[in-house]
């Protein structure tokens, strides 16, 4: 059984779109629930169906940021303060 991190956010997607599934609510009363477009209620639709509350959750989540060089690049370049440092 796998584990996963989910947020309050991603909890209430899958509270909403799963009433969707049971027809409790309809596709409009969710992108409005959920501060979404009816379009992407039906993508979040399709992927619950397809792997449940797996496919809710956020996929970027987990994975280093674009920025983020980590820290051996930033010991190789040196600081900002290292390079003022040298031409005063």
């Amino acid at each position: 059984m796998e584990r996963y991190e989910v947020t309050m956010k991603e909890i209430t997607r899958y509270k909403v779109i799963k009433k969707w599934e049971e027809g409790k609510v309809r596709g409009k009363e969710v992108s409005v629930l959920l501060g979404i477009s009816y379009r992407q209620a039906l993508r979040l639709r399709r992927r619950f169906r397809h792997e449940g509350m797996k496919e809710l959750i956020d996929r970027r989540s987990g994975h280093r940021g674009i920025r983020d060089e980590g820290d051996s690049l930033r010991c190789k370049r040196g600081t900002r303060d290292d390079k003022y440092r040298e031409s005063t």
